[in-house]
């Protein structure tokens, strides 16, 4: 297997500038679109408990929109590489823009169909976008791309639930919230008009079915996939269950945890151009590695310093593995199919999250230490799952 570098030293010399108007404009578009979401995602077991809804309905309705995003993510990575993407982006922006009017009306059945159009347009619009990214970049910078693009991901994700809390709480309701995602929506249609999308020559004679095919055979989309399944399977037993192990070990301030993770994800990644002198195959090696560590340090916290070095830990391996995985998949993926490939391998992001949510919860019969230490070994299963393509594909 040919190393992919995560920048090409030979192109030094003539070193496209990333940030340029179309790239900022892709990094402010994400970030608004995704907090169109986001704003409202802690917010709505609330909202719905205030409807009369039981626990298991609003598990079943937060649910909704995890699924629906997982299985339309695929479909219009495919499609975005059969059609254009710009048209699936507007049709992200107009769904969104009615999905925070349904929520003015009490009823569940409203909470469903709203949080079925999020589920299409956040995971649509997060793929097309990366697939936008990467087409306008020199193949040098996909990698520092993808890492700084990615941040838009990052802080949206982890600041609007947080300023939705405040206020929610802060304006006693939900209303305030929904005109700011609305408002969101609005903006990001304002700047969709300014998005190039590249051409790409997509071989007309070729059969539909066939280039997806070829994309669920790959091993450059399945192994990396596979692997980042296993890095946010942690993920999803840190976040599920990490406030219940804080209160068991009497660790304060325990919230500062997610703060130091973002922070440390942040700065790994907006040093991704640095870090160019190596591989992705030996980033991704280190960060898995790394992850592995963190996971099982944190099985054995009881202070909050010790929680928050775990934290910085586990954020840097997190942080420098997504964007070597994903240059990966770039690299190796035809321009044609590069939608389709994105689909496939971000929908392991939200399985592993889902899974690991799904193991946290028997901590009830393991154990918080038990459940941690055994979550460390699906980063080692990762690794090997690497080391084994890799070996593989050198031999081809």
């Amino acid at each position: 297997m040919g190393e992919v570098m995560i920048g090409s030293k030979a192109s030094k010399p003539v070193q496209e500038r990333l940030w340029s108007k179309h790239f900022t404009l892709l990094v402010l578009a994400t970030t608004l679109f995704t907090g169109t979401y986001y704003l409202l995602l802690s917010v709505l077991p609330l909202h719905m408990a205030n409807l009369g809804a039981s626990k298991v309905e609003i598990g079943f309705l937060m649910a909704l929109f995890f699924v629906t995003s997982l299985f339309l993510r695929i479909y219009a990575g495919y499609l975005g590489d059969r059609r254009g993407r710009k048209g699936l982006l507007w049709s992200c922006v107009l769904l969104t823009l009615l999905a925070p009017l349904l929520l003015f009306f009490p009823s569940l059945s409203m909470v469903a169909l709203a949080q079925l159009i999020f589920g299409y347009t956040i995971g649509a619009f997060t793929v097309l976008v990366i697939a936008l990214v990467t087409d306008n970049v020199s193949s040098s910078q996909v990698g520092q791309a993808i890492g700084v693009h990615s941040i838009s991901l990052v802080l949206a994700k982890g600041m609007a639930p947080a300023l939705g809390l405040l206020i929610f709480f802060r304006f006693e309701g939900l209303s305030l919230l929904l005109v700011m995602s609305f408002s969101l929506a609005l903006v990001t249609a304002l700047i969709l008009p300014f998005l190039k999308e590249k051409t790409v020559s997509r071989g007309g004679a070729t059969a539909a079915p066939i280039p997806f095919r070829q994309t669920l055979r790959s091993p450059y989309v399945l192994i990396p996939g596979l692997t980042l399944f296993t890095i946010t399977f942690t993920n999803g037993a840190i976040v599920t269950m990490l406030p219940l192990f804080a209160l068991q070990q009497a660790i304060p301030s325990f919230e500062l945890f997610f703060v130091f993770n973002t922070v440390a994800v942040v700065v790994i990644r907006l040093f991704t151009g640095l870090l160019e002198r190596f591989s992705s195959y030996q980033l991704i090696v280190f960060s898995l590695l790394v992850v592995a560590v963190a996971m099982v340090a944190l099985a054995f916290a009881s202070s909050l310093p010790y929680l928050l070095l775990v934290a910085t830990l586990y954020g840097l391996g997190f942080g420098a593995m997504y964007p070597a995985l994903t240059a990966l998949v770039i690299e190796k993926t035809p321009a044609a199919t590069r939608g389709s490939a994105m689909g496939v391998y971000t929908s392991f992001f939200d399985v592993g999250v889902s899974a690991g949510a799904l193991w946290a919860g028997l901590s009830q019969f393991l154990g918080f230490q038990l459940m941690y230490l055994s979550s460390a070994l699906l980063p080692l299963i990762g690794l090997l799952l690497f080391i084994q393509m890799k070996r593989r594909t050198s031999r081809a």
